[in-house]
């Protein structure tokens, strides 16, 4: 029979919403007062930082007067408004559009309602943001990448111009929320201090990634009969392109074909590949950051400048 460790599964879960808010207290305090005063809000960064925690916080604290809505799960514009109906009186199943506004607007037309509507990239009708703001409503949009902003037509871009990018957390931040977890999660003295602390490592502030690593090295010793998590539990992830944006990712990607590209040549290649190009500043700040990750070289200087790509660290990079 094997050693159990696992003993709230649940905790460990990506469903799992935790009662304690750990390292996000400004940015939900932040995102509340946005919501009181009326400023729609976009919200992005990385996955496992803590977006839709925050937002599930900051709709809950907004006493009554926030929706809170999942677009992974609800992704049409008919879904959402039934979502938001649900949330403030008795469910109503409608195909009208039109029908689900004029009911949630005669309930909310003596307050003023907020909706955060996370994981918007996966908003298949994204007008649905711009006829919410035309009633009046709040609107938070929370995504992973800064780009899905631009899926927003021009007049509503216009109405949301408050941008907020949650920034990864510290190891020490990473340890005490996996530490908390765990406590919650795993038999008490089935791991060490210096588990939870490699796991932190390993994961570089996704904390997703963290409590999947936990979870599996947790399973593992179970299925070996240990009464213990070791080091040798923990699944080896070794994939650098995580870390990078989308941009770089493309820029990387032209570079493993032409292995070496004048700086302007390389831009007019990105500006043609990527679904949505910056312009040069942005450009430059891609290209120094692929070099500070030790995947490209620069060759000269300013106009004459060249990138290389490194063969040897790219290779690990693509094992995707």
């Amino acid at each position: 029979m094997n050693s159990k460790i696992v003993v709230s599964p649940e905790a460990l879960s990506q469903s799992y919403f935790p009662d304690k808010l750990f390292h996000r207290d400004r940015q939900k305090t932040e995102l509340l007062s946005y919501m009181a005063n009326s400023v729609n809000t976009f919200a992005y960064g990385a996955p496992g930082l803590g977006k839709s925690a925050i937002a599930r916080h900051a709709a809950q604290e907004f006493k009554g007067r926030a929706v809170y809505i999942d677009c992974s799960l609800y992704q049409t514009t008919n879904a959402v408004l039934r979502e938001m109906i649900s949330a403030i009186s008795a469910p109503i199943f409608s195909r009208s559009n039109y029908d689900l506004l004029k009911r949630i607007k005669e309930k909310t037309k003596n307050s003023k309602l907020a909706v955060c509507l996370d994981h918007f990239e996966y908003l298949t009708e994204p007008e649905t943001v711009g006829k919410l703001i035309g009633l009046g409503f709040v609107v938070v949009l929370i995504a992973e990448k800064e780009e899905s902003y631009l899926r927003l037509d021009q007049m509503t871009r216009s109405n949301i111009t408050n941008m907020i990018r949650i920034t990864e957390y510290t190891i020490d931040q990473s340890i005490a929320i996996i530490s908390d977890r765990a406590k919650l999660a795993l038999k008490e003295w089935s791991y060490g201090d210096t588990i939870i602390a490699k796991i932190a490592q390993e994961s570089k502030g996704n904390i997703a990634l963290a409590l999947n690593l936990l979870k599996t090295a947790a399973l593992k010793a179970e299925s070996q009969n240990k009464n213990k998590i070791d080091e040798t539990d923990i699944p080896q992830i070794d994939c650098p392109e995580l870390e990078l944006k989308q941009d770089e990712k493309v820029l990387l990607k032209i570079l493993e074909e032409w292995k070496s590209l004048p700086s302007s040549r390389l831009y007019a290649f990105y500006r043609e590949k990527a679904k949505y190009p910056k312009e040069e500043r942005s450009f430059r700040n891609y290209m120094h950051n692929l070099c500070a990750k030790g995947l490209v070289k620069a060759i000269g200087e300013k106009s004459g400048r060249v990138y290389e790509i490194l063969e040897e660290d790219v290779n690990a990079s693509s094992k995707n």
